[in-house]
């Protein structure tokens, strides 16, 4: 998956990989829609992607969408 976004006024691209399960109901379009929803909400703003902890405190308030969470 890649997502392209504008964040302070500069062009943001990031690739993923994402296995979405059935079993979850997940598809290629729920990632992609997660990925929206977290851009949407200005989710990751101001967050270190070196720091593991506070980013997997961020996601975990997004019930769900497991494949998006590890890809």
């Amino acid at each position: 998956v890649e997502l392209s976004a504008t964040l302070n006024g500069q062009a943001v691209t990031g690739i993923g990989e994402a296995v979405p399960a059935a079993f979850y109901g997940e598809t290629p379009d729920t990632v992609v829609a997660f990925y929206e929803q977290l851009l949407a909400d200005k989710a990751l703003v101001a967050i270190n992607p070196l720091n593991r902890q506070r980013l997997t405190d961020v996601l975990d308030t997004y019930p769900g969408h497991y494949a998006a969470k590890a890809g």
